[in-house]
């Protein structure tokens, strides 16, 4: 005799054990799935997206460290104020920090100065700066011109007083550093005359007021007429007619700056804004030739540099 459970089994009323499996692994398949698609994943938001190969760049690189653990969103005013922000421009920067001073930010593809002239706290704030630091590129000129002792700095009123730590350096270097006030675009090559006739070589700097792209040709041409090299600002300025410069390409700004973003969903805080670690050499041979001026190559030149760095 059939029991009430077996009847009602057969009528439908209750699942038979087999179908009861079935449910179960339905049941177990959903939950994970659902358990997946709630697991927790970071937001970043990012500004500055003008330029689309940049963009891409960017997205990349995240997708590339990150994979699915962190959600790249664009930037609005409605962004939570304690959402962390990438930017990848000096006017995303100045638009982020104007809505929100205390916004979380890791700023990309802002100059040292660009970035000290918005940001006049350092809390909840970090960066890679996209001008290569001086130091290094008064040891680049150094192995450039072996025999310097001398190097001029132009510098614009605004900044003249930002290069203390830049004589310092140049003075562990064995070089005597001083610094040329330019009063006025109009006073540019006069100012720019006594500076060649003191240093042996002439340091570029990210001041936008001295190095710019009205300037580049009437600098550099001053300066080819005087036997005198100068060292950076930019590959821009090297391509212009400069000598040299180190750089970072825009992948490494990236990648170092992602560095900065994990640690901030690691420790909820934010490491100092510091100069890239990762670098590059770039030489304009055709002035070296024209000013008889013997190189070593790119390479040679970067591995000589790390290893004054790891010296120190």
């Amino acid at each position: 005799m059939m029991d009430n459970n077996n009847i009602q089994a057969r009528k439908g009323l209750l699942p038979t054990w087999r179908g009861l499996g079935r449910h179960l692994g339905v049941f177990l398949l959903l939950s994970l799935v659902s358990a997946g698609s709630g697991a927790e994943q970071d937001r970043l938001f990012f500004a500055g997206g003008d330029d689309p190969a940049l963009t891409e760049l960017i997205q990349s690189r995240v997708e590339a460290r990150f994979g699915n653990r962190l959600d790249l969103a664009p930037y609005n005013q409605q962004t939570a104020s304690d959402a962390l922000v990438l930017t990848a421009s000096a006017d995303a920067l100045a638009e982020v920090r104007a809505n929100n001073p205390d916004q979380p930010v890791v700023s990309l593809f802002s100059t040292s100065g660009e970035t000290k002239r918005i940001i006049d706290s350092a809390g909840r704030f970090s960066a890679i700066y996209s001008d290569p630091p001086l130091d290094r590129q008064l040891e680049l000129g150094q192995l450039i011109i072996p025999r310097a002792r001398t190097v001029a700095i132009l510098s614009s009123r605004e900044q003249a007083d930002s290069f203390d730590q830049v004589i310092d350096s140049a003075e562990r270097l064995g070089l005597e550093a001083r610094v040329f006030v330019v009063s006025s675009p109009d006073t540019l090559i006069r100012d720019l005359t006594r500076a060649l006739a003191y240093g042996d070589f002439v340091l570029g700097t990210p001041d936008s007021r001295i190095f710019n792209r009205n300037t580049v040709k009437p600098l550099l041409l001053t300066s080819y007429r005087r036997n005198r090299l100068v060292i950076g600002p930019t590959r821009p300025f090297v391509r212009a007619g400069s000598v040299a410069s180190t750089y970072t390409p825009a992948e490494d700004q990236v990648d170092e700056g992602l560095q900065l973003v994990e640690a901030w969903f690691e420790t909820g805080e934010l490491p100092d804004p510091r100069y890239p670690d990762e670098f590059q050499v770039i030489i304009n041979e055709q002035v070296a030739r024209s000013m008889n001026l013997p190189l070593p190559g790119e390479e040679s030149l970067r591995e000589s540099l790390i290893s004054r760095e790891d010296e120190q």
